[in-house]
């Protein structure tokens, strides 16, 4: 993507790559990400983070990052698809709480963060992969979790 396509829009180190599991490399400095994927990367993180555990955001907005939701899941608490669900209704709503208290209203509607919909789980081994649907102020994009800790 061309520095031009960039301009007015605020990004984010690249911390969710798929492709290798690596931010920095010997012939990159990183990479970059904006719009609705720059909210996806802030969403999955305080989703996926257990309440508690960051203790300390060096932006200074909170001390209590995360949710319940993976606190759940390797509690034991999750055995059943309505488990999911439930749990992931109270973890959005608490993620939910911690990514708009974030924002300053300066944001791209793109980069906005209005909520979060279960659409989805597949339970199978010791294995979920949720399908979610994450909505900004402007778009919506599909996710796909997979998740591998299950007890």
């Amino acid at each position: 993507m061309a520095n031009s396509q960039y301009a007015g829009r605020t990004i984010d180190v690249l911390a969710l790559n798929t492709a290798d599991g690596r931010m920095f490399d010997s012939t990159s400095t990183g990479r970059i990400v904006t719009g609705m994927y720059k909210l996806a990367q802030r969403a999955l993180i305080v989703f996926m983070t257990e309440r508690d555990t960051f203790a300390y955001d060096m932006r200074g907005f909170n001390t209590t990052i995360g949710t319940t939701f993976m606190s759940d899941l390797r509690q034991g608490y999750i055995r059943t698809e309505a488990d999911v669900f439930s749990s992931f209704a109270a973890a959005e709503l608490q993620a939910r709480s911690q990514l708009q208290a974030e924002e300053d209203g300066t944001e791209p509607d793109d980069e906005r963060y209005s909520r979060m919909a279960l659409r989805r789980v597949v339970i199978s081994n010791a294995a979920a992969t949720l399908y979610v649907s994450l909505y900004s102020r402007a778009d919506s994009v599909e996710l796909i979790i997979p998740i591998s800790t299950l007890p």
